[in-house]
């Protein structure tokens, strides 16, 4: 029977291929990602976006209540206003029927002879 198992020539030759190999992987991780982030960095990294996306959120969020306020207000005034111009509308419609009451009413005198 003969012995398969590598001798140590065989072995040393192994494993410069596997070490070739991890820094030819490790090569072309770099170049895939030029940032070279470790699992740590991304992770922190990670976690100030979520908390940028968190303050912005909370800003927009802000900014829509105060937004809805001043919508609600704006329909009030609205309202008021055209309340106002309603009102309005009626003053002058009642200002000239008294300006037509106050105008001299202009009889002609009758003269004798003409019936009266």
């Amino acid at each position: 029977m003969t012995d398969a198992r590598p001798n140590a020539a065989q072995r040393r030759l192994q494993k410069g291929k596997i070490g070739l190999l991890d820094e030819l992987i490790l090569d072309l991780q770099r170049q895939l990602d030029p940032h070279g982030g470790n699992e740590g960095e991304l992770a922190a990294q990670l976690h100030r976006l979520l908390a940028h996306q968190d303050t912005v959120a909370n800003s927009l969020r802000e900014i829509t209540l105060r937004h809805t306020a001043a919508a609600g207000r704006r329909a009030d005034v609205a309202i008021t206003l055209g309340q106002y111009d309603q009102r309005l509308a009626e003053i002058n419609d009642l200002l000239g029927r008294f300006g037509l009451l106050r105008s001299p009413v202009r009889v002609r005198p009758c003269s004798p002879g003409h019936g009266q």
